[in-house]
């Protein structure tokens, strides 16, 4: 029998990686990861949650992060092994609506999840992602571009 799921959900803010996930302290004291667990992030964004969900969760844990923004998810992989190298992490370019369909078939059950409901603001701060409000672009607002 799989342990109850964990969920929660959180806001946006920025850093060094260009965004700075907010309630960290309160995400880890509500999901308490554990060493060998395995986590599903839906909205991964910069990474900001799950690097520090995956240092909790170890080598031997099981990261897979969802986002709509390739560029935002690929940096999210790579932090994410830079804070664990040996860590199975897979990226998936889908929004959280696609999670019963692109999670692949073995690859749950997980042990946690988190949604993250804000956006990166490396997709306010450019004028050419169609979201900034400081610099004049083009109205786009897609947050997958």
């Amino acid at each position: 029998m799989s342990a109850p799921s964990r969920v929660s959900v959180a806001g946006s803010g920025m850093d060094p990686h260009g965004h700075v996930p907010v309630l960290v302290r309160e995400i880890l004291e509500l999901l308490a990861p554990s060493l060998g667990e395995s986590v599903l992030d839906l909205t991964a964004g910069r990474g900001g949650h799950a690097a520090r969900l995956a240092e909790r969760v170890g080598p031997t844990g099981k990261v897979m992060l969802f986002d709509r923004d390739p560029g935002n998810l690929a940096y999210a992989r790579d932090r994410i092994l830079k804070a664990v190298p040996s860590l199975n992490v897979s990226a998936v370019h889908a929004d959280f609506r696609s999670v019963a369909t692109m999670v692949p078939a073995g690859a749950g059950p997980f042990d946690m999840l988190l949604a993250d409901l804000g956006f990166a603001s490396t997709q306010v701060d450019d004028p050419a992602r169609g979201l900034a409000f400081s610099q004049d672009g083009p109205l786009d607002m897609r947050l997958d571009p």
